[in-house]
């Protein structure tokens, strides 16, 4: 799963979007694609009869320091030798690292021996129903994302799965969607692959982790 952009451009400087479209995201303006709810949790991938999950290869520390003392410094060309070394099994879903951010997302093969795969394990053996192949997932439940959903146990849902009828999708209709509705954004999926996405934060809206609150249903 690529890296999913915003539908609006994000000011860095103050962390929240501006009333601006992001160059290729003009579909979700138009109307085109589907609406889901976006999950707090970790991604997953079920690829050929395994569960991957979600890692982020960043700078390795020479490089970070680079960026660190100089904001405005051009590291060059982008290379495997910036990198931290990536756990066994990686495979970029980019071909490239993202340039601005310097990232460099992809996948790691779950596995039953390792302490910090626990989760996804434990979510995975309790899995009501088979996973779809090459389907992504969000792992959510008490350990992650400070459980938001108020879950007990630790789950798998499907990307996509909650779908959202939106009447306005201007810069102003969706800050007004999610103040009104508990969730954490929205992604948007074209028919032809494309996706779009749009968080709480970059509104400047508060994302409620509340232990108190009434678990989410874990159906559907």
């Amino acid at each position: 799963m690529k890296k999913v952009p915003t539908v609006f451009l994000v000011n860095y400087a103050q962390g929240t979007a501006v009333a601006q479209v992001r160059p290729g995201s003009e579909w979700v303006a138009r109307g085109e694609g589907t609406a889901t709810v976006k999950f707090d949790g970790s991604a997953c991938l079920w690829r050929d009869g395994r569960l991957w999950k979600r890692y982020d290869r960043k700078l390795d520390k020479p490089a970070q320091r680079e960026i660190d003392r100089d904001r405005g410094r051009d590291l060059g060309p982008l290379h495997e030798g910036l990198f931290k070394t990536p756990p066994e099994g990686f495979e970029p879903c980019e071909a490239e690292p993202d340039p601005v951010t310097y990232h460099w997302p992809g996948w790691v093969p779950v596995s039953q021996d390792k302490p910090e795969d626990r989760w996804h394990v434990e979510a995975l053996a309790q899995a009501e129903e088979p996973l779809q192949e090459a389907a992504t997932y969000e792992l959510v439940g008490p350990a992650l994302a400070k459980n938001p959903y108020g879950l007990e146990r630790h789950e798998l849902w499907r990307h996509g799965r909650e779908t959202v009828a939106l009447a306005d999708r201007s810069f102003e209709g969706l800050r007004a969607y999610l103040q009104a509705h508990e969730i954490e954004g929205l992604v948007f999926h074209h028919a032809d692959g494309r996706m779009a996405k749009v968080r709480r934060k970059d509104f400047g809206l508060f994302w409620v982790q509340d232990d108190t609150r009434k678990p989410h249903r874990s159906g559907g």
